[in-house]
């Protein structure tokens, strides 16, 4: 996917002070189930600098993907880039297979006989 592609919105826009969440964002639905959001603000990782962050999840269950990329946090976000190193990341995260949904676990109602 190319950066100029992208649909950037405008996001975070507060009526009143503080106006500090202020930016644009996109959302990318990938075909192997993973969502991620692309923003530039002043409260995101470089957003004061004119960088973006990209926060990765899985779109079945909106869980973050830590990890699923050199770089990304644990909490499925990655910071202070540039647009160019939103177009690579996005390319690797298109490529990959769907997400595991091996961290969920299945509530199972078990009766107890007291």
């Amino acid at each position: 996917m190319k950066f100029i592609d992208l649909e950037f919105k405008p996001a975070f826009m507060n009526d009143g002070p503080p106006f500090y969440m202020s930016g644009i964002q996109a959302l990318v639905n990938l075909e192997n189930g993973i969502t991620v959001s692309i923003v530039m603000h002043t409260g995101s990782y470089g957003g004061p600098n004119g960088l973006y962050e990209m926060m990765i999840t899985d779109s079945l269950n909106n869980e973050p993907l830590g990890g699923i990329v050199e770089g990304v946090q644990d909490d499925g976000v990655i910071g202070f880039l540039k647009a160019h190193d939103v177009e690579k990341i996005l390319t690797k995260l298109e490529d990959l297979p769907p997400p595991s949904n091996s961290r969920i676990i299945p509530f199972r109602k078990e009766i107890h006989n007291a």
